[in-house]
């Protein structure tokens, strides 16, 4: 079992940022003002301007506006298309351009090292009810604490219901895994670990995608196109309004510190 959880309070954002020059943190609504282009009726475009312009596309724009959601961090406003943002103080999360898998900037959640308390630094996006998803992001973690765990993306059925059920994706320094949250019958909480066969490392990006479908009771993962697990979710999760949580929503221990990026989010359910 990973752990268990802890009541913390919600607190705005408010707290330290990264280096984010004027990048607003209102959740506004981008300025995305496209200016037409003049006709050349006389000079037919050239054979790779499609190509081209995929080229200099950003990440959400090049999939074509295909999915359910998209998050690349790339148009300085960070919070825009999430419904919450929550930290604790003393941690940052915001833009950050010096690593990221499409350019020019990244999501960075940073937690200093310290000793007894967990904190939280995520955002969140509810959708509509759902039977199925799927949760596809680059995470790349260049600090941790060895022999803690650290809980980094999340899909949850029924918020703050007490048919609530959550399936989270989490790393240690020795494996990575899914873990199962919901109310168990006898009144506790349940806790069921689904353990990848390959860990994510530190200080490399890695692409993982994980998803659920409660119609077949089933979920599985992947890291970098390859399954790193498949089997089954418990038989007590049903369909409901479906949540995504992006950031470090939970650390077993802090004495090391946390430092977790983000980059080109991609949710779809059905």
């Amino acid at each position: 079992m990973r752990r268990g959880w802890l009541a913390l309070a919600f607190v705005p954002l408010a707290c330290l940022f990264p280096s984010v020059g004027d990048l607003q943190s209102d959740g506004g609504e981008l300025d995305a003002a496209v200016e037409a282009q003049p006709d050349a009726p006389d000079e037919p475009p050239a054979a790779d301007a499609g190509a081209e312009a995929d080229a200099d596309a950003g990440f959400c724009e090049s999939l074509g506006g295909g999915h359910a959601f998209c998050e690349d961090f790339d148009h300085g406003v960070f919070s825009a298309q999430f419904d919450k943002i929550v930290t604790t103080q003393g941690v940052s999360l915001g833009s950050d351009g010096a690593e990221f898998t499409s350019p020019p900037l990244s999501l960075l959640a940073i937690f200093p090292a310290k000793t007894g308390k967990s904190d939280q630094a995520y955002m969140t996006r509810a959708f509509a009810t759902a039977t199925s998803g799927t949760f596809a992001l680059d995470v790349r973690f260049d600090a941790w604490t060895p022999g803690s765990s650290g809980v980094f993306a999340e899909m949850r059925i029924d918020d703050n219901l007490p048919t609530e059920h959550t399936l989270e994706a989490y790393a240690t320094d020795t494996y990575a895994a899914l873990e199962e949250n919901f109310a168990a019958a006898d009144g506790g909480q349940a806790f069921v670990d689904h353990t990848f066969s390959t860990p994510i490392p530190l200080g490399a990006w890695r692409r993982v995608s994980f998803s659920l479908d409660v119609s077949s009771h089933t979920c599985s993962a992947s890291l970098d196109g390859v399954t790193v697990f498949s089997g089954s979710l418990d038989p007590s999760w049903a369909a409901g309004p479906i949540q995504i949580h992006a950031g470090l929503t939970y650390v077993g221990a802090e004495t090391n510190g946390w430092q977790a990026r983000y980059d080109d989010l991609v949710f779809d359910f059905q």
